[in-house]
């Protein structure tokens, strides 16, 4: 949890409107505690008062964490043995909610679960406490757990220098701390492993032999057996056993994903998949049911079961249409105008390429700008491309393409114009300025129209012609380049293939984005155009690039950061093959063309 610094606020009080049930609950002082990331430390984050009388509960906040602003109670449900929880605190101007579930022992005196809080899930629990108050000495608890703290810090060693290399402007400096990342990197190779073991081995069923479990199936690069796979996700079945279901279904789908990337394993992931599924409560918010089904999918498709896959993603698809139609309903908040036509009778086509990521709350403005304009202007008028980045946090829709495109711009433009997320190019060109929320999607609408509509009047210098046919997993691709006047080896036909609806939620809340890069058959360079008529062909097999983009985003998890969320869209529906010829030299694209992927 980030430390957000602000006075505690003590005996807060806050009653619920309905008392809710609970069996044997034990009235009195309740304290939540948290465990860390790598089960090292535990955290005290709330004090709630809870009152019985006749198999009710009520329940009161009687302190926040030091470490959290303005903190308040929201609800308490108690049914049976299920306790959920929900607290606010405030992040700067944002509210943010997080929730505990948790089931109650038999004798009343515990409660055991899972805590979330901005899509993290911690193992947590809740017991009887003498506190009436909290602060930094009472709050925090040291476990001791020695050897699990030294994997942690030779594990984000490399990362740290990498981070320092960045920010330096001194080339020799630079260099040094590359050989310093590059050197911790191997030692962590080594030695992280081995802690890891030694963990599992002397703090068996604790958090932090199941995350040193669950860390070893995850490190692809460390070679395992079918037995010792199955070893480690059976520790850390155990350890997340301990916690109660909510925190057993965190800790089995990431088992299930873990081993989903796994070469030979893909049976046991299913086995994990299913067995979270079973656990899921059928009343469970839709989007935790969803978070679980897209584990199994996962699971399913690297076990290659297309016929139990079809199920669960129409079990999928019911379950999003609800929460699709909601969101359709808010979002754009405003209406497309449509463009008014040339001034001319040139028939150039204009190129919007938008940079964006999926974890970035200051890029909402420019995609769903960037949306509106598919219903202002014809394909034949502008042609629309997005590449997901990891920027601020890993993006599942990145892929080769959208990096080796990212490194054609700043090489173009250098880092200062291309720099971050979001950046709009027009025909090859840096313009649009920087990003925005919601509530400037508009005025960005508008700067991107009055961008393009002068770019529509300005005439082609060649015709570009292209047809995609699929037949089962293959797209064969022929295009073609007309009536080039100026060309040359700079002058380059590219293709991108991309996706013209996906469904992800990210952490900055937009469920769907479209025109999402998934491949540039051909290659990123793309072709000389060397004549003045030329035709090119190629072939992507989406079996083969389903893995390869698999493999490119374990192969990221593995070497920078986890995905914060389960799902990789790759259903490779609605695909459409967008050809274009671009000049090198000045990078201004010339002439585009989009078409349908047809069967």
């Amino acid at each position: 949890m980030k430390r957000v610094f602000g006075l505690a606020l003590l005996g807060l009080v806050l009653a619920m409107p309905a008392p809710a049930r609970a069996d044997g609950i034990t009235p009195g002082n309740w304290q939540v505690t948290t465990v860390s990331f790598n089960g090292t430390t535990e955290q005290i984050l709330w004090l709630v008062k809870l009152d019985t009388k006749n198999d009710k509960v009520t329940a009161t906040l009687e302190a926040g964490s030091p470490l959290l602003k303005e903190p308040s109670l929201v609800s308490f449900d108690a049914k049976g043995t299920n306790v959920r929880v929900v607290f606010k605190w405030m992040a700067g101007k944002t509210a943010v909610d997080v929730v505990f579930q948790g089931t109650l022992s038999k004798d009343g005196k515990k409660i055991v679960g899972a805590y979330e809080q901005r899509g993290i899930v911690s193992a947590a629990y809740m017991v009887p406490t003498e506190l009436t108050k909290l602060d930094a000495e009472t709050a925090n608890h040291k476990l001791g757990i020695e050897e699990m703290n030294k994997a942690t810090t030779l594990a984000n060693k490399a990362q740290g220098l990498r981070l320092k290399a960045g920010q330096t402007k001194d080339a020799d400096e630079k260099k040094r701390l590359l050989n310093e990342a590059a050197e911790a990197e191997k030692v962590a190779g080594v030695e992280v492993p081995k802690l890891y073991r030694e963990v599992m081995d002397k703090y068996p069923g604790t958090v932090a032999a199941g995350r040193a479990a669950v860390l070893l199936l995850q490190q692809t690069k460390e070679k395992a057996t079918a037995p010792e796979l199955a070893s480690w996700a059976e520790v850390a079945n155990k350890a997340a056993a301990k916690f109660g279901p909510h925190w057993e279904i965190e800790i089995d789908s990431q088992i299930a994903l873990a081993l989903s990337s796994r070469p030979g394993a893909a049976a046991l992931a299913v086995t994990y998949a299913k067995k979270t599924e079973a656990l899921l409560d059928a009343k469970a918010p839709l989007d935790t049911q969803i978070k679980i089904l897209q584990v199994l999918v996962r699971a399913l498709s690297q076990a290659d079961m297309p016929a139990d896959l079809k199920l669960v993603n129409a079990r999928l698809e019911r379950l999003e249409a609800p929460l699709d139609k909601e969101y359709l309903a808010k979002v754009p908040p405003f209406k497309a105008e449509p463009f008014a036509g040339r001034r001319g009778k040139s028939d150039r086509v204009v190129v919007m390429e938008l940079f964006t990521g999926a974890e970035c709350p200051p890029c909402v403005a420019a995609d769903v700008a960037f949306d509106v304009l598919s219903k202002s202007y014809r394909p034949q008028e502008l042609v629309l491309i997005q590449y997901h980045m990891h920027i601020p946090g890993p993006d599942p829709m990145n892929t080769p393409a959208c990096e080796a495109r990212w490194k054609y711009y700043r090489d173009a433009w250098g880092p200062k114009e291309v720099g971050g997320t979001p950046t709009t190019l027009f025909n090859g060109f840096r313009e649009g300025g920087s990003g925005g929320f919601m509530a400037n999607a508009e005025a960005k609408y508008q700067t991107y129209c009055e961008i393009i509509n002068p770019m529509l009047d300005k005439e082609a210098t060649c015709k570009v012609t292209a047809q995609a046919k699929r037949s089962g997993d293959k797209i064969h691709i022929t295009a073609g380049v007309t009536g080039m006047n100026s060309h040359g080896k700079d002058v380059k036909l590219r293709l991108v293939l991309v996706e013209e609806h996906i469904r992800y939620l990210g952490g900055n809340k937009l469920r769907l984005h479209h025109q999402v890069v998934r491949d540039m058959p051909g290659g990123a360079d793309g072709v000389a155009v060397t004549k003045a008529t030329m035709t090119m062909n190629s072939e992507v097999d989406l079996k083969q690039l389903k893995k390869e983009l698999n493999d490119f985003l374990d192969d990221y998890a593995a070497a920078k950061r986890a995905f914060p969320r389960v799902a990789r869209p790759m259903d490779m529906h609605g695909l459409r093959l967008i050809a274009f010829v671009q000049d090198d030299t000045t990078h201004e694209i010339l002439q585009a063309v989009q078409v349908n992927v047809t069967e």
